[in-house]
């Protein structure tokens, strides 16, 4: 299980990546196919994202996030 800090860590980053793309919350959301919520609970560090969402992540991060969506 992972410790609070290793999930306030990643969130931090996650909002940091997301800001410099200059992405909302629900642009973000809609590139993963997960809720603006489940975001918001990933970036205050109260949830970690699934494997499933952490593959889509790093695909997204080394292309265009606009490009992508949850059909993709």
């Amino acid at each position: 299980m992972a410790e609070s800090g290793e999930r306030v860590h990643f969130g931090s980053r996650l909002r940091e990546h997301r800001l410099e793309h200059e992405l909302t919350q629900m642009e973000m959301a809609k590139a993963l196919g997960v809720c603006t919520s489940t975001i918001c609970r990933w970036e205050s560090g109260e949830l970690l994202p699934s494997r499933r969402s952490l593959v889509l992540f790093g695909l997204l991060r080394s292309g265009d996030f606009k490009g992508f969506g949850p059909d993709w």
